[in-house]
């Protein structure tokens, strides 16, 4: 038997409460309902992921970043993956790391984010072309942009808190 622990937390910019479970110390994030159709590919893309913190006080800001790092392992999985010569999970793991990046597009609010949330939402659809390109290229150099452009930010978005 499996032991799992499910919280739901309520976080700023999500419309309704995140479903939050952990699993052999693993956490997988969902939305009960209502969360837009690409956040909720970047969610499910996010998947599993090892975390050191805890979720019940887990903040939209904190949700951020958790995206931000599940990226960064797509990221690396997808190399990994690109030297093996294993298209098939090279595909999968970018595929997943592009659906994060649309997630976080879809969580800026442009109209109220202004010049800011604007540089955000090029930085990101230039990632995602750029991941197309890694992928396409089969170019890990490709991957190594795309990794280095969202340590930045997120090394900004920690900075935040």
């Amino acid at each position: 038997m499996i032991a799992f622990k499910k919280i739901y937390i309520s976080a700023k910019g999500f419309p309704n409460q995140v479903e939050v479970v952990f699993v052999r110390g693993c956490l997988f994030v969902s939305n009960v309902k209502e969360i837009s159709v690409k956040s909720n590919a970047a969610i499910s893309a996010y998947g599993q992921i090892h975390v050191n913190t805890g979720v019940q006080d887990a903040s939209s800001h904190r949700l951020i970043q958790m995206l931000y790092e599940g990226l960064l392992t797509r990221i690396a999985q997808a190399k990994g993956a690109m030297r093996q010569k294993d298209v098939e999970n090279k595909g999968r793991k970018i595929t997943e790391a592009m659906n994060i990046v649309a997630g976080l597009r879809d969580f800026l609010d442009l109209e109220r984010g202004g010049e800011v949330a604007a540089n955000l939402d090029s930085l990101y659809d230039y990632i995602q072309r750029t991941l197309m390109q890694a992928h396409t290229r089969n170019d890990p150099a490709k991957l190594e942009e795309c990794s280095g452009l969202i340590q930045e930010v997120s090394g900004a978005w920690k900075q935040i808190a």
